[in-house]
């Protein structure tokens, strides 16, 4: 009975092990940084910046935009909804929860996008109608090194 015991510790310890190497090897893959600005329905690029590690964060709401990364074949490699118009706010007054949605015409916000291959592109749609487009390699991102 005590060598089962044994052996069963052994394995839990040798799991546990692996489950560790696992997590603690570094992250190999890269992410785009996008810096957009959005003024009156128009979307222009301020910067781009390629970042170590995965996109921090997938939103799966329903926005009224959609971005799609495209490969150079043509192939959707990314997809998800986003809304640069509207604000979330909310806080404290005399203790009661406050706040809303804040409708903006002109804001600066940011996109974390996947780096899949070299013929990227970045599209933009509203309702099923691209809106903007713009290949990611242009102007070649900055490499920058996350700490």
């Amino acid at each position: 009975m005590d060598k089962k015991l044994l052996i069963i510790a052994g394995i839990i310890l040798i799991i546990l092990a692996i489950a560790f190497i696992i997590n603690a090897t570094p992250i190999e893959e890269k992410h785009y940084l996008v810096e957009m600005k959005y003024e009156d329905g128009t979307f222009t690029i301020i910067n781009k910046t390629i970042l170590d590690g995965k996109i921090s964060f997938i939103n799966e709401n329903n926005y009224d935009y959609k971005f799609n990364v495209v490969s150079a074949n043509g192939e959707a490699v990314f997809e998800t909804s986003f809304d640069p118009t509207l604000l979330f706010s909310d806080g404290l007054e005399g203790g009661q929860l406050v706040g809303g949605i804040v409708v903006l015409n002109k804001t600066n916000f940011y996109l974390e996008l996947p780096l899949a291959d070299s013929g990227e592109k970045l599209e933009i749609s509203k309702e099923g109608t691209k809106i903007f487009e713009s290949n990611l390699n242009e102007n070649e991102a900055t490499p920058c090194r996350v700490q």
